[in-house]
């Protein structure tokens, strides 16, 4: 278990950078779901959602146009004040 846990750490291998991708989705899944959520609660910027999930597209550029259409969507219908 340990040695799969540093191949998700270390990113490396295709398997975990997909693994990554999943992790960094669930957080704009989860703020999408409520109104922008704690982003909107704690005013975050854009630019540093976008650092944080930028993973997302090393792992699977098909999940990273998808998280690209949903925060779009998401800015476009007001759950979130960037």
């Amino acid at each position: 278990m340990i040695a799969v846990w540093k191949e998700f750490e270390t990113g490396e291998t295709n398997e975990a950078k997909f693994a990554k991708a999943i992790d960094r989705l669930e957080p704009v899944l989860q703020n999408l779901s409520n109104g922008g959520g704690t982003w909107t609660e704690f005013s975050v910027e854009l630019e540093t959602v976008i650092k944080k999930i930028n993973g997302i597209q090393k792992g699977s550029s098909t999940l990273w146009d998808y998280t690209e259409e949903m925060i779009e969507k998401g800015i476009q219908n007001g759950d979130f004040k960037f």
